[in-house]
């Protein structure tokens, strides 16, 4: 089980990946920690991304007994002005859902937490 906290702290991780300057950077990294479920999900939204061939990801993958880490490498591929602008909406829109998807997971957790 994710806790409160650690969704915030994901999010807002999220939220500081996205304000950094992408021009000057060939990778992004990213932590999470997810559920089974979630860290699917996380992964295949990322592999739909790596389809269209923008960037690739490195995955490290570390198992516990309720939950999954996941460090995230995003290597760019793009180069020159036009491109950085594709990446930057492409990763943009990426980080939006990932923003989005963890948010109705913490909205979930909590809405469960206070019916039990």
């Amino acid at each position: 089980m994710v806790l409160d906290e650690e969704y915030d702290r994901m999010i807002n991780e999220i939220k500081e990946l996205r304000n950094l300057s992408i021009e000057n950077r060939r990778e992004i990294n990213l932590r999470l920690i997810l559920s089974v479920e979630e860290a699917s999900w996380v992964s295949r939204r990322i592999y739909e991304e790596v389809d269209r061939g923008i960037f690739t990801a490195k995955f490290d993958i570390k198992h516990s007994e309720h939950s999954v880490e996941l460090g995230i490498a995003l290597l760019l591929l793009a180069a020159g002005t036009a491109v950085i602008t594709i990446t930057k909406r492409t990763v943009n829109h990426l980080f939006d859902d990932l923003e989005d998807y963890l948010e109705r997971k913490k909205l979930r957790a909590k809405k469960k937490r206070i019916k039990n």
